[in-house]
């Protein structure tokens, strides 16, 4: 991803937060789950900048949106106990909020995390949004 795409995909997530009075932390990853952008919003709260990070970061890793853990991780279900994971240096957050970036060739060249709106359901329609 060049830089102007990065800047591009942030800045329109920040715009759809403010539009809906939301207060987010926003984080690009590359394709190596290494942070390239980021920024939080005025007002968000703390917990959002680790959130968002580490949304974008499960994305990467998983090669699809860290939601669909949420429901992979609950008992009886096939990555039941994998919680223990989610506390290693680079965490897996499992809810919805980070969304892979790919390439022309469906091939994921990144992922955006974006954490603070109301749920995180909303915080993955952000961060779609700002794919388009």
């Amino acid at each position: 991803m060049d830089i102007d795409r990065i800047m591009s995909i942030l800045q329109k997530a920040i715009v759809e937060c403010s539009t809906q009075d939301g207060r987010a932390s926003v984080a690009i990853v590359d394709a190596g789950g290494n942070l390239v952008a980021f920024q939080r919003m005025p007002g968000a709260n703390l917990v959002t900048i680790d959130t968002a990070i580490g949304k974008a970061y499960t994305a990467v890793a998983i090669g699809a949106d860290s939601g669909v853990l949420h429901q992979a991780m609950q008992p009886g279900a096939p990555l039941f106990g994998m919680q223990a994971m989610t506390m290693q240096p680079h965490p897996l957050v499992p809810f919805a909020g980070g969304v892979p970036i790919v390439n022309a060739d469906q091939e994921i060249i990144g992922a955006i995390g974006v954490s603070g709106m109301p749920d995180s359901s909303s915080d993955e329609v952000i961060a779609r949004q700002a794919l388009v």
